[in-house]
Parts: C-alpha cells; sequence; structure tokens
C-alpha cells in the first residue's frame, strides 16, 4: 500500500479530525443557543411573576401604608410586630405541616402510578387518561365538587362517615381536619400532572438494562433500587423542586 493510500486511510479513521472538531462545535453552540431560547420564557415569568412580587413584598415590609397611597418608613416595626404575633407562628406551623405532608406524598404516589401505567394491559390509555383529568379541569369546578363532597351533613363523605357511626364531624369546620382535607384534595388534584412527569422519564431509562438485570436474576425490587431509581433523580429533583415552590404560597394563603 502507498504512502498516500495510508494517509488517506488515517485521515477517515482519526476521530479528531478539524471537520469532526468544528462539527462538534457547531453543535454544542446550536444546543445552547436552543436551550436559551427554551429556558427564556419560564425564565421571564419566574422573574416577573415570582422573584420580583418576592423583593417588593419584603421591600413594603419596611414601610406603613395608611391604603389610600400613603407610604411611611418605619424600618423594622413591622417584622418586629409579626415575629411577636402568635397567627404569623401558627401560618408557619401550618405551612410545614402542608409541605412535610403534600410533597412526600405526591412523589410516592405519582411515581406509584407512573410505574402502574407504564404496565401494558387492557385500557391502559383509558386509565393514564383517568387519572390526568383532573390536573386539567378548572379550580374552580375542583373547588366546588369537594365543598360539596365534603359539607357537613349533606355531603357524600359525611353522609358516608354518619354510615360508618361516625356522626357530628365538620371536615371544613374543625381546623385539623380542614388541613388533611386540603391535603388530600392537593394530593388528588395534582397527581395526575406528576404521573406524567415521572411516566417520561421512566420512558427514557433504556430496557436493555432491566433485561440484563433479569437475567443477573434480580428481582422487582432491586432493579427499583439498582436501576429506576438512580436515572430517575433528574425528574425525582425537578417534581420535589417544582411542587415544594407550588405549596409553600398555596398554604401561606
Amino acid at each position: 500500500m502507498s504512502s498516500l493510500t495510508l494517509s488517506r486511510t488515517a485521515g477517515r479513521e482519526s476521530p479528531a479530525t478539524p471537520s469532526a472538531t468544528g462539527g462538534k462545535s457547531a453543535q454544542a453552540r446550536w444546543e445552547r443557543r436552543a436551550a436559551f431560547w427554551f429556558l427564556l420564557p419560564d425564565s421571564l415569568g419566574l422573574l416577573v411573576f415570582v422573584a420580583l412580587p418576592m423583593v417588593l413584598a419584603v421591600v413594603l415590609g419596611f414601610f406603613h401604608m395608611d391604603g389610600f397611597g400613603t407610604f411611611e418608613f418605619v424600618g423594622v416595626d413591622n417584622y418586629v410586630r409579626m415575629a411577636g404575633d402568635p397567627q404569623f407562628w401558627n401560618s408557619v406551623r401550618i405551612t410545614l405541616i402542608y409541605l412535610v405532608a403534600v410533597v412526600p406524598a405526591i412523589y410516592v404516589i405519582g411515581l406509584a402510578l407512573a410505574l402502574l401505567v407504564q404496565q401494558r394491559f387492557p385500557f391502559v390509555g383509558l386509565v393514564r387518561s383517568a387519572l390526568f383529568v383532573p390536573y386539567v379541569v378548572s379550580l374552580v369546578v375542583v373547588a366546588m365538587v369537594w365543598e360539596f363532597m365534603l359539607a357537613e351533613r349533606t355531603g357524600i363523605i359525611s353522609r358516608a362517615l354518619s354510615g360508618l357511626g361516625i356522626t357530628d364531624v365538620s371536615l371544613l369546620g374543625e381546623p385539623s381536619l380542614a388541613l388533611t382535607a386540603v391535603i388530600v384534595v392537593t394530593v388528588w388534584f395534582q397527581m395526575g400532572y406528576y404521573m406524567v412527569i415521572f411516566l417520561a422519564g421512566l420512558q427514557d431509562i433504556p430496557g436493555e438494562y432491566y433485561e440484563a438485570a433479569r437475567i443477573d436474576g434480580a428481582n422487582a425490587w432491586q432493579r427499583f433500587l439498582l436501576i429506576t431509581s438512580p436515572l430517575l433523580r433528574p425528574t425525582s429533583f425537578f417534581v420535589v423542586i417544582t411542587e415544594q415552590s407550588r405549596s409553600s404560597p398555596a398554604a401561606w394563603t
């Protein structure tokens, strides 16, 4: 073989040719630009509707307002009075209870539903749609339906409890039961959305991993711990952060 042929062959087999390097850098630049434009709308939304109102709320806390446009700078007096108000600490307690109950519940139930509907069984598409439908229903409709179901004496749930011998229970009138009802409704309303998020993450895991684990003798629980759980960490991080940011304002209100 001539030296010219050897040089051509080496040029074709070399992975670090100038054209390949230039193509990779151009692809990387294109991906960065695409990521920037995809993230820009959400970033602007978070800045305008979340970050900016939070900063303004903190700033306004240093002023006294009479409701007629008069602002008087009072320093930290409002925050000192707030720290001494029992209602403030009660709100903090309710917020923590709400977060501790809702975030793990939605995570576990959403992942369990995703693992369920990932399987192939009759009418799996119908089951997926039925679980996701509550999330696309108007919040007004959801509130009215659950208010009717939880109403004292006349609600469906109250009547069911009466049939079990549990009477004189106000699911919306007693603070502890009302918080429990809010947690249950929140989990029911949002579990379908996070089911879809988890399902997308599960479908990104190559099936070859599970097949190799089965050949090695791993059972379902071992496959979940060693394959599913580690590879779902980015999705899990998104779910936890998203639900925590959603739940905090809802709990404070």
